[in-house]
């Protein structure tokens, strides 16, 4: 099932990455930093900040150092 998110903590681009990353890991087992970057098409940096305010809010977690962290959603 799909949550939509309505969050005002989130500005409509983060809004927008955010509906991307989950739909696609709803069909895959984790995301990568490179794999969303090329997915939300932004920079490594604003793709970063924007993973880890998903993770802040609860709704990502991350596993793995910086070179092999994955992404995973929160059930």
């Amino acid at each position: 099932m799909r949550r939509v998110v309505r969050d005002a903590r989130l500005a409509k681009n983060e809004q927008a990455a955010w509906n991307l990353i989950e739909r696609y890991l709803q069909q895959h087992q984790y995301l990568t930093t490179p794999e969303a970057v090329k997915l939300v098409g932004k920079s490594a940096a604003t793709t970063r900040r924007y993973l880890n305010k998903y993770v802040a809010l609860g709704w990502l977690a991350k596993q793995g150092g910086n070179r092999d962290r994955t992404y995973h959603l929160v059930k």
